[in-house]
């Protein structure tokens, strides 16, 4: 635990396991927030809440 009392993001949300076996690749997840944002449809798992954040 952080001085100010936090968590680091790795213990609050817990990766995926399509990323961790592969299955969704690094540049995958690194989404480009502008994209999303504008649902634009290239990362439509980031753009559904319930699918990104099961």
């Amino acid at each position: 635990m952080s001085k100010l009392g936090l968590k680091p993001w790795t213990e609050v949300v817990p990766i995926r396991d399509d990323l961790k076996s592969g299955e969704l690749t690094l540049s995958m997840f690194a989404a480009d927030l502008y994209d999303v944002a504008m649902q634009k449809g290239r990362r439509p798992i980031y753009e559904d809440p319930v699918e990104f954040l099961p």
